[in-house]
């Protein structure tokens, strides 16, 4: 019990140790730019000063902070929501049948080596400006990994299982949900936290190009014109500790519910 206590007491002083040096090197970094380059480059106190300032109500282009955080949210939920139930079952779908695997496999794959942010000419094409291009670039990043995961997972799993099943009587519908799906949960959520990270990531440079009105990436796109570095920052700071929080709270609480619930526990 002491060792288990001592334990994560050294975790989470490497993990403070960490932060202390990014700062130290981001203040000494600000200061060298000053004085290489002669331009303002945010310090650690006038970031925390704005960021206080933003929390405690000041509008940020004319929007409060939190409307600029919830629109970001929003936009990544529907996309990744929408690539989700689009994306498993095609995944399942390709996995189980050999000839849909060859027919339509190839098209994924070439999608998946289109970068995020060159989907912007489809996307203003078939929608113009605002919340829907967006959309549609988180969409498309998270689509092809989710389908790609879940499928490799669907065919990986072992036939012997399946005949096992029938030898028991088990009838398709039992075996897919009770034999097929369980054995490809891990794979899906392999891709689901894939699809979590890369739709989340495009949804800043998405805001930046479609002509969105809010949003993290929006205002980071604003502070070039208005030299307001300061808020820029802070929106860099709310996107990774939004992402952290989503990926190391959110989806790992996520993650070892469904494992539980299939009798799987993670190593480690």
């Amino acid at each position: 019990m002491i060792s288990l206590e001592r334990g994560v007491l050294l975790k989470r002083a490497k993990l403070v140790t960490s932060i202390i040096m990014l700062l130290i090197a981001w203040e000494i970094i600000a200061h060298l730019v000053v004085i290489i380059r002669n331009v303002p480059f945010p310090t650690v106190y006038e970031v925390a000063i704005r960021l206080i300032r933003l929390f405690s109500g000041e509008p940020l282009y004319g929007i409060s902070i939190y409307k600029h955080l919830a629109d970001s949210i929003s936009r990544w939920i529907l996309g990744f929501s929408m690539a989700v139930l689009l994306g498993i079952p095609l995944g399942i779908l390709l996995g189980y049948s050999e000839a849909l695997w060859d027919l339509f496999m190839p098209i994924i794959y070439v999608i998946q080596t289109i970068p995020g942010p060159a989907w912007i000419a489809i996307a203003l094409i078939l929608f113009g400006l605002g919340n829907a291009p967006a959309i549609f670039m988180i969409f498309m990043v998270v689509f092809h990994a989710v389908v790609i995961t879940t499928a490799s997972g669907a065919r990986s799993v072992s036939r012997k299982y399946i005949n096992a099943a029938k030898m028991f009587g088990a009838d398709k519908f039992t075996i897919f949900f009770k034999v097929f799906l369980p054995a490809a949960t891990l794979p899906i959520i392999s891709g689901l936290r894939i699809g979590l990270g890369n739709g989340w990531r495009v949804m800043v440079a998405a805001e930046m190009v479609s002509g969105a009105a809010s949003g993290l990436g929006y205002s980071i796109i604003e502070s070039r014109w208005s030299l307001d570095f300061p808020s820029a920052f802070v929106c860099m700071l709310l996107i990774s500790a939004f992402g952290l929080f989503i990926q190391r709270v959110i989806f790992r609480y996520i993650e070892q519910s469904v494992m539980r619930r299939i009798g799987l526990t993670r190593a480690g």
